[in-house]
């Protein structure tokens, strides 16, 4: 099995470099996504539910493992808000 941090030794070396990702693989390795459906129903259900959760984990993803619950859930009230 190939794992995340072969995958970015092996890109590091190809372009040279010294791989420095260990810390942050270990560290992303170890996160866990702070929320849950429950944390989003009743006002999200089904297949709304799904994307709602996709997005947070998106901004979760992208916000380096970081944004805590409170901060993913005040993100999907605006755009239930908006929606």
């Amino acid at each position: 099995m190939i794992t995340a941090q072969a995958i970015a030794a092996l890109r590091s070396s190809s372009r040279k470099q010294t791989p420095r990702v260990d810390a942050a693989l270990a560290s992303a390795a170890k996160a866990q996504f702070p929320i849950t459906a429950r944390d989003l129903m009743p006002a999200f259900q089904g297949a709304a539910l799904g994307e709602a959760l996709r997005r947070a984990e998106k901004r979760w993803i992208a916000s380096g493992f970081t944004l805590c619950a409170e901060e993913l859930l005040a993100d999907e009230k605006l755009t239930l808000k908006d929606a």
